[in-house]
């Protein structure tokens, strides 16, 4: 491909370690830097939404209708802040080495009139690779990110008249392994990625929301053959839980909000196993 106009890219920080993904959007955000418009579909939102121009929210296929039109998002908001990021990296021994970064970020959006007016992030992660041999390896990753956030409301739609303050706390924690059965031909790995978040809202009128929270559980195995120089077979096979608990939808019947009439809904929670097969030609 050369000099693309548009790129779509679907999850790209599925199964990878915090560094890895760190490293994926610093790579999405300097291709868009050269002029490429980037169409990304991705469930990490806070990465995604700090370099994103615009956002939109799916449920249940459909974009969530139009929020206060004097609302600015934090990620489209004028702010001002401070960030600072440390990376430390030690190799103990020829065989085993680790990885520790963290971010801490403040803004302060002072042009807000309805919607974020601060937010303050922590996030720590670490990375550990083991070569038990020079065809076996394993990998274990732990990462916590917590954000802070301010923000005011309006219940007329023009003066604002209500704050609140949030807390979203997300954890995620990986195992994985791959090994070459066959020098330069046959390879397989198996990946496991836990992820859990939970959000606190404390508004200052009436009584704080119920805390949002979600689990996910992914098993990923998965086998490269390499056929020759020019053609590659790949088969894998992915296993995913996920559980939700969100008073946003949960227990919204027809009559629960006096003089609205809601359809209501339920969070989602599936398990779903899927399995495909990829052959890649090199030209």
């Amino acid at each position: 491909m050369t000099n693309p106009k548009l790129l779509l890219l679907d999850e790209p920080s599925l199964g990878l370690s915090p560094l890895f993904v760190k490293i994926i959007f610093e790579i999405i955000q300097e291709i868009n830097k050269q002029g490429v418009t980037i169409l990304l579909v991705e469930q990490n939102v806070f990465q995604s939404l700090k370099i994103a121009n615009r956002a939109y929210v799916l449920e249940t296929g459909r974009v969530t209708p139009a929020d206060n039109p004097l609302m600015r998002k934090y990620n489209i908001a004028d702010r001002q802040g401070h960030k600072i990021e440390f990376n430390l990296a030690y190799a103990a021994t020829e065989v085993f080495s680790i990885n520790f970064s963290s971010d801490i970020a403040q803004y302060d959006y002072d042009a807000t009139t309805i919607g974020l007016t601060q937010s303050d992030e922590l996030s720590a992660g670490l990375d550990m690779q083991y070569m038990v041999t020079k065809d076996l390896s394993f990998t274990g990753f732990i990462h916590n990110t917590n954000i802070t956030s301010q923000q005011v409301g309006s219940q007329t739609f023009s003066t604002p008249d209500w704050t609140a303050n949030n807390e979203d706390k997300v954890l995620t924690v990986g195992l994985g392994s791959n090994y070459q059965v066959i020098k330069n031909k046959l390879k397989l790995g198996l990946d496991y990625v836990h992820a859990e978040s939970d959000a606190a809202i404390d508004i200052s009128v009436g009584t704080p929301f119920p805390n949002l929270t979600t689990k996910r559980d992914t098993i990923m195995v998965h086998a490269d053959y390499i056929v020759d120089e020019k053609i590659t077979l790949k088969a894998s096979y992915q296993y995913e839980k996920y559980d939700e608990d969100n008073w946003y939808v949960s227990n919204v019947a027809p009559d629960t909000l006096t003089n609205v009439l809601a359809l209501g809904n339920t969070p989602p929670t599936y398990k779903i196993g899927v399995f495909w097969l990829t052959l890649r030609y090199s030209f």
